[in-house]
């Protein structure tokens, strides 16, 4: 599957590699990255703070009520 340069798609291909270099143990410099690549990886981070906070919601939710809502 083509992922548009326009859409709301980003390089998942590009970030895996990122990834697979840093388990590694490469360290990569995020100045040296491509402009898509950097704009990609923000939103890997984005949607993983925000997926972390809704967890993290959900437990406290629970916590208080003793069941969810």
């Amino acid at each position: 599957m083509t992922q548009p340069k326009d859409g709301p798609y980003f390089p998942i291909t590009a970030v895996n590699a990122l990834f697979d270099k840093a388990r590694a143990g490469e360290q990569i410099a995020p100045e040296s990255l491509p402009p898509e690549t950097q704009e990609a990886l923000c939103q890997v981070v984005q949607f993983y703070i925000f997926g972390r906070t809704m967890i993290e919601a959900g437990k406290e939710e629970t916590n208080e009520s003793g069941q969810t809502d």
